[in-house]
């Protein structure tokens, strides 16, 4: 699947997943198999801030499901986000794949689906037919490699 770019750039996609709600094991909807995006009305919200992919990601989507979140806490530190919510003090949405990082073996967070889904790709892009250096080329080519021996792995 391509990156969501313009034409005039080539591109790379390395990372991609839905987004997930993150809630602490005794949040009201910390049971529930998957939760809709309309549920979320009411709760206060521990996102990363503006500028950030996922953060445009979540408000659009409150948008469409009719509200505004209530935003208590915007940064840029993944790891202040899960502490936060680790301490029940809000509720947060992540990337599938940043998930992955995430120790829910204490039991303190529960990691929960939401309906619907809201894919999220991320990626390196450069402007078709300008210049890259050698370094670049080096790192780009590098990126390729692991990308398609990673594809081999899973097959």
């Amino acid at each position: 699947m391509p990156l969501p770019i313009d034409d005039e750039f080539d591109s790379i996609p390395y990372m991609k997943g839905d987004l997930r709600l993150v809630v602490h094991q005794n949040h009201r909807l910390a049971n529930q198999e998957t939760v809709s995006w309309d549920t979320l009305r009411e709760e206060s919200f521990i996102i990363f801030r503006e500028g950030y992919q996922v953060h445009e990601l979540i408000m659009q989507a409150c948008k469409l499901n009719g509200f505004e979140p209530n935003v208590i806490c915007e940064t840029s530190q993944w790891k202040f986000i899960m502490e936060m919510v680790s301490f029940n003090q809000g509720i947060t949405i992540l990337p599938q794949s940043d998930l992955k990082e995430i120790d829910v073996s204490e039991g303190k967070i529960k990691v929960i689906p939401l309906i619907p889904h809201i894919n999220w790709q991320i990626g390196i892009a450069w402007k078709k037919d300008s210049y890259i250096s050698y370094a670049t080329r080096t790192w780009i080519d590098f990126i390729k490699t692991k990308l398609e021996a990673s594809k081999r792995k899973t097959k």
